[in-house]
């Protein structure tokens, strides 16, 4: 991004959470930059053009900050559902302008930035379910999407609270109660008769709606997240086990990529392969199929 584009956002962000998007102009924006109104839109065609890529911008980095969290190997996944939390809360505290624009205003939204929203969510409460199901196994399984959302919203209650009432709660506590309480409510799902609500193939339904090629990042995901399970249970040499994580977290960086690089996801495949763990041939060969 441009050191000029980056102050326009940044600027626009500002007057928006301030005045509200519907009631800050083009020029009211070039005001505060000290440029001309016509300059602003060399970079963007329109103030909707401009909120799509703020939203863009903006969902991306919690995404990638999030993702790359909830991959990192060496962490326990009970200590990544705690970890989420205070990064959210550190999100919205270093982003507050953007946050506060987000949850004030009322946006008559274009199909891109619903599109966007959707796409954000997803991303989130796939990899809250994959960590939920290496934390209690694949029994869990069924019930994984019901525990992410009760879990998200739980979560996103007592950071709205922070947020919106500025109270002062501990969140590294809060965080630490949340999947205490996400252990009752797993044990109360699999002590249950009731079905689960929210099923893989609705979500599956809901993904078809707005882009199938998350649907195929997702099952690429969930046999990378198999293979971490199996991985579990398997002695290996630490040497081959920190290889075989690291070539996991590649591929799973590349397939979440708009333009990911079949080179280096060929290169990882050959390498994983290299290793002839009979356990997790499988589910490389139905990765290798996805390309």
């Amino acid at each position: 991004m441009s050191d000029k584009k980056q102050k326009i956002m940044e600027a626009s962000v500002k007057l928006f959470s301030e005045k509200g998007y519907h009631a800050t102009s083009i020029q009211q924006i070039a005001d505060t930059l000290g440029i001309a109104k016509g300059a602003l839109y060399f970079y963007f065609n329109s103030k909707e053009d401009l909120l799509v890529y703020i939203c863009k911008y903006y969902m991306n980095v919690f995404v990638k900050e999030f993702e790359w969290m909830m991959s990192d190997p060496d962490k326990h996944p009970r200590d990544k559902l705690a970890r989420q939390i205070v990064l959210k809360s550190e999100q919205f505290s270093n982003n507050r302008d953007f946050i506060t624009m987000f949850m004030n205003e009322r946006f008559e939204v274009n199909a891109e930035i619903h599109k966007l929203i959707i796409m954000f969510k997803a991303k989130m409460l796939f990899a809250t379910q994959r960590c939920i199901i290496e934390l209690y196994g694949v029994e869990v399984e069924p019930f994984s999407y019901d525990a992410a959302i009760l879990f998200e919203s739980m979560s996103d209650g007592y950071l709205g609270l922070t947020m919106l009432h500025q109270l002062q709660l501990d969140v590294n506590e809060i965080s630490l109660n949340l999947v205490e309480r996400l252990d009752d409510i797993v044990k109360g799902m699999l002590n249950s008769e009731r079905k689960p609500v929210v099923t893989t193939r609705i979500i599956d339904e809901i993904m078809r709606t707005y882009q199938l090629e998350l649907k195929l990042n997702k099952e690429v995901l969930d046999e990378i997240q198999v293979i971490r399970s199996v991985l579990v249970e398997l002695i290996l040499e630490p040497e081959i086990l920190t290889e075989v994580h690291s070539s996991l977290e590649v591929l799973e960086s590349e397939f979440d990529n708009d333009e990911p690089q079949i080179v280096l996801i060929k290169g990882m495949i050959a390498l994983l392969k290299s290793f002839k763990i009979s356990e997790i041939k499988k589910s490389i060969a139905k990765i290798e199929s996805y390309i």
